[in-house]
């Protein structure tokens, strides 16, 4: 218990030191992107593992993962400290430069397994394993390879490629504001907000708690981005509702589920997606949100018209959830102002940051 206790402290204190120090980086550029973006590594990797910690049951399993934090803060650490060094010394690495490069490689690759499953860092593992082979395959599979120090040396030291490029990019300079801006939102009650509205919505529907799924999930979604933790906020209070009106139990985790896949893909967060596209294309991130609302918007009508159609083919009746109104009234504005006055900025041609 008091190991655990100590390792949600450590969470806490990482995650406000990070939120911190990108609050502050965003208005005074305190050091280099490339330093920035090792900084923004580091604490991710920590926080990740940190957080692994604080959720392991076993005592083994709990320790092994704060090592791994530790180590995590040590390679980050030295790169921070040696970065002019490492510059220097491109592609002629000392022994201890690939060590660390080694590390930094297998930590981002769990820390990837451990957030978004195997699929991401198996993808990856090909991508890289694949010129060892492909040099020894025919046209068109053939390819060139470099050495492995040389590759080591591309993924994770020199600052510009491998685990430094688009994506890590991406999540220091705008994933992660939007993430602390979505968090703020839902501790001023953007989440309750969202419910009171879909509760209202779907009080109109035969679908009723399908239609609340739908209405609800487009919301919290449009603010965090994230499918699971989508589906954590609303499917809680969806999916028993569904279930209770008749809608069998698959079939209400897979409304929810296809509506929590769409907060991805409706701005303004969207996920990775619109910032790896603005970063990859060059196209500005306010006008692939432009793109992105009418195709986001035609999925949730073709969901909720699924719900709908399935609730008049199932007969299932819904009295109606009445909704809080004086909650409606009062977080409204709250949720609402930030929206428009962020549209409107970047419309005006401010970055993110």
């Amino acid at each position: 218990m008091k190991a655990e206790k100590t390792a949600r402290t450590l969470v806490f204190i990482f995650a406000m030191a990070m939120t911190a120090y990108h609050l502050v980086y965003v208005q005074w550029m305190i050091q280099v992107q490339a330093r920035h973006l090792v900084t923004h590594l580091g604490f991710s990797l920590v926080l990740v593992y940190l957080s692994a910690s604080e959720q392991s049951k076993k005592a083994l399993w709990r320790y092994s993962l704060f090592v791994l934090a530790l180590i995590s803060l040590a390679t980050s650490a030295y790169e921070e400290l040696f970065y002019q060094e490492l510059i220097r010394r491109t592609w002629f690495n000392t022994s201890v430069d690939m060590v660390v490069g080694v590390l930094l490689i297998i930590l981002s690759l769990e820390a990837a397994r451990r957030s978004f499953g195997i699929l991401i860092p198996a993808m990856a593992l090909l991508v890289v394993l694949y010129p060892f082979i492909g040099h020894h395959l025919p046209e068109p599979l053939y390819c060139t390879a470099y050495s492995l120090k040389r590759t080591i040396s591309n993924l994770s030291l020199t600052f510009r490629t491998g685990l430094h490029d688009v994506a890590l990019s991406a999540s220091a300079n705008y994933i992660f504001l939007f993430i602390v801006f979505g968090g703020v939102l839902q501790a001023v009650g953007a989440t309750k907000f969202f419910l009171e509205l879909a509760k209202l919505i779907g009080s109109k529907f035969k679908g009723g708690p399908g239609i609340m799924a739908v209405v609800s999930s487009a919301g919290v979604g449009s603010i965090t981005g994230s499918v699971v933790a989508n589906m954590t906020i609303t499917g809680s209070f969806t999916i028993p509702l569904m279930k209770q009106v008749g809608y069998r139990p698959e079939q209400a985790g897979a409304i929810e589920g296809a509506a929590s896949n769409g907060g991805q893909i409706l701005p303004p967060v969207m996920g990775i997606t619109a910032f790896a596209m603005a970063g990859v294309t060059g196209i500005p991130y306010i006008k692939i949100c432009a793109m992105a609302v009418i195709p986001a918007l035609l999925y949730f009508l073709n969901t909720g018209i699924y719900v709908q159609l399935q609730a008049v083919r199932q007969n299932i009746s819904f009295a109606g959830e009445k909704p809080n109104y004086r909650e409606l009234l009062f977080t409204a504005p709250v949720i609402l102002i930030p929206f428009v006055v962020i549209v409107a900025l970047l419309e005006k041609g401010y970055s993110v940051m």
